[in-house]
């Protein structure tokens, strides 16, 4: 019985999050996944209905079916560049999920994986190649209303596909160049000088 479960940290040396491992912990409300963890099994989290934090580590690369279903706490959601498929139904029914990020690296998306997110408000996509999606995926989303960010390379790429395009709102995520050499931090009595060296092409700082 996990009923009055509220935190969970899965230490570094876990490396895959089993089948319905903490399904329907009714009072789990904070989650922080290690940089060791591959994978997170199916019904992993189903059901957890108060859970509102989610720290995913970066070394997950596949989030399975019904991973999150019915998380309808969560308000947000980062899946990191590590990530490659999310599972059928994974987050579908995240009723109160307001922003979802995901990572350079998704390649897949299963059928309902958002579906009734009802209060979508931005979805941001790194993933320079549009996703392989179903009509399904997005459905019941607040798609007319949500904003979905892309990079401004894949903007028309987005706009076109057949199931990205069910979003309204499509728009490109501004990129920030910095300068690639390290930055020198020198302490003094009473300040701190930062100094960086001048990138040509760096449009921000």
């Amino acid at each position: 019985d996990c009923s009055s479960l509220k935190s969970i940290t899965i230490p570094n040396n876990v490396t895959t999050i089993g089948r319905s491992a903490f399904s329907n912990c009714s009072s789990l409300a904070s989650l922080s996944i290690g940089n060791s963890v591959t994978s997170i099994g199916d019904d992993a989290f189903d059901g957890c209905s108060s859970l509102t934090s989610v720290n995913m580590g970066n070394s997950v690369s596949s989030i399975g079916d019904y991973a999150f279903n019915g998380c309808s706490s969560l308000t947000s959601i980062t899946i990191p560049n590590s990530v490659t498929s999310i599972g059928l139904y994974a987050f579908r029914n995240c009723s109160a999920l307001l922003s979802v990020v995901i990572g350079s690296s998704v390649a897949n998306l299963g059928i309902f994986a958002f579906g009734e997110c009802r209060n979508l408000q931005d979805i941001y996509c790194y993933a320079q190649d549009v996703p392989n999606a179903d009509s399904t995926t997005w459905i019941y989303s607040n798609n007319n209303n949500a904003c979905l960010h892309v990079l401004c390379e894949s903007l028309n790429a987005y706009q076109t596909d057949d199931v990205f395009s069910c979003f309204t709102h499509i728009q490109c995520i501004e990129s920030e160049v910095v300068a690639t050499e390290d930055v020198v931090i020198t302490p003094s009595t009473n300040d701190v000088t930062i100094t960086w060296p001048i990138e040509s092409s760096a449009e921000r700082y």
